[in-house]
């Protein structure tokens, strides 16, 4: 939590690839915010390929912006 609260804050996209503990909470409440990569994929499965996927799935102005009002809300409190 601690990564993924640094990143919100700071109002950028936020890629998480969960090994255990709350990482699998955090990557999906980052999708269901808008900030994060909508498929959740662990560490496990891990590759190039899903690590290409999941940074081109937040590489664009909508998710931007979400991160961006996020992080003024989180900084606002």
């Amino acid at each position: 939590a601690g990564t993924v609260a640094a990143s919100a804050r700071a109002g950028i996209p936020t890629v998480v690839f969960p090994v255990l503990g709350d990482q699998p909470f955090w990557a999906h409440r980052m999708a269901h915010l808008g900030v994060g990569p909508k498929d959740v994929i662990p560490l496990k499965e891990f590759n190039a390929h899903h690590l290409k996927k999941q940074i081109t799935s937040v590489n664009n102005e909508t998710v931007f912006k979400a991160a961006r009002t996020l992080g003024n809300q989180l900084c606002a409190e």
